[in-house]
């Protein structure tokens, strides 16, 4: 088709081959047995403006020549471009069939090239259309296109891009994992578990977890230690399915939820754990510390769980995970370990680590503590009944 509406855009034009010379001349069409010993020469006359002379020389240009084959513009040389990666996918072609054309599924291989200012994809060395990628990616079979050859369907560069982030995905920089067509890849069903996987670390890193929105206290805990809390309405269905596709086939967890790492219930419901001297020295330090500084008489338990969190606050209850901690931790009974998480946990009273008021009384804590060390450093020794308010 697209040979023919060349020739329909012509003035002129000769088409010499082996065979014989057919030539179409504003009188008509002519054919004669001139031929030539091998190959074939095509000379299109046609008339245009300068703009668009200059706009088909720099399609010409950004041709991607064979190698081995020379390729002249203006006779100057356009040079072969070697594939930076060479990938293979199975993508829709048009084939003939029965002298019709058929859209099919077929096997073929992607050159993937850097690219210029812009990237392009290209059929076999043809350039079809700028795309959104961070390659130029030469498809080595017909693409399907519009019938003026200047577009594709959104759903084929979707997996093209499925094809090409899942090629490069173990080497993808955040920076281009972040990109508008490694997401879109992503969200394709063709893209793979692999890739699925690279792109989460790619963007959020290893320390990442999904928000439940039911146990707010998780998602508190999660971003206190640093971790990227993301929340359902942030990515799409597309990218969902994929990353549940990629931690069943790959068995591994690529997105945990907030409350499977920092869930405070299974504090709750952990085993209980008899104190010994030092922990109960540590305990005695922590409700001395919240009924002079918080005004507050609080309870603390000693437990043991397979969860992350070293401690928790709620409802005036302290509780220490021994199973985190490590017995050992309670030795000094006073160290700047242990006030530390006295601070970071007694300041909960007045809030979760995300608020303003959460902030103001963890300074608070450690300011009045400061001045206890300086005028009172027995209260940091003695048993809470001496230094009742």
């Amino acid at each position: 088709m697209w040979k023919k509406q060349a020739l329909a855009l012509c003035e002129e034009a000769t088409i010499m081959t082996t065979k014989g010379t057919v030539r179409f001349t504003p009188t008509g069409r002519t054919v004669s047995g001139e031929n030539r010993s091998r190959g074939s020469v095509v000379i299109l006359k046609l008339r245009m403006t300068a703009i668009e002379r200059e706009e088909v020389q720099y399609a010409l240009e950004n041709y991607l020549p064979p190698s081995g084959m020379q390729f002249l513009v203006n006779g100057q040389p356009i040079a072969y471009r070697s594939p930076k990666h060479t990938i293979e996918a199975k993508l829709p072609t048009v084939i003939e069939s029965n002298g019709a054309l058929r859209t099919s599924i077929r096997k073929t291989t992607l050159h993937l090239l850097q690219k210029r200012e812009t990237a392009y994809l290209y059929e076999m060395g043809i350039p079809i259309c700028e795309i959104d990628c961070d390659f130029d990616v030469d498809v080595q079979q017909k693409v399907p296109l519009s019938p003026d050859r200047e577009a594709v369907t959104p759903q084929y560069l979707a997996q093209v891009y499925a094809a090409v982030f899942s090629a490069i995905s173990p080497q993808a920089t955040t920076e281009q994992a972040a990109q508008t067509w490694a997401r879109t890849a992503v969200e394709h069903p063709h893209v793979t578990a692999a890739a699925a996987k690279d792109w989460v670390s790619a963007v959020y890193g290893e320390k990442v977890v999904v928000a439940n929105p039911r146990d707010p206290n998780s998602i508190d805990e999660a971003i206190s230690r640093g971790y990227k809390v993301v929340y359902g309405a942030e990515l799409p269905k597309g990218i969902w399915a994929n990353i549940k596709k990629a931690e069943e086939e790959l068995h591994t967890t690529v997105m945990p939820s907030s409350t499977e790492l920092f869930g405070a219930q299974k504090l709750v419901t952990a085993k209980p754990v008899v104190p010994d001297e030092a922990m109960r020295a540590v305990a005695d330090l922590a409700t001395r510390i919240a009924r002079r500084c918080m005004r507050v008489d609080i309870t603390v338990s000693f437990i043991e769980s397979t969860a992350t969190i070293a401690a928790d606050y709620g409802d005036r209850v302290l509780r220490f995970n021994v199973k985190r901690l490590g017995r050992t931790w309670f030795t000094d009974r006073v160290s700047a370990t242990i006030i530390d998480l006295l601070i970071h946990e007694l300041a909960h009273e007045e809030g979760g680590h995300t608020e303003h008021s959460y902030h103001e009384a963890a300074t608070k804590l450690a300011g009045e503590l400061v001045l206890i060390a300086l005028t009172e450093p027995r209260f940091f020794e003695t048993p809470l009944k001496e230094h009742a308010p």
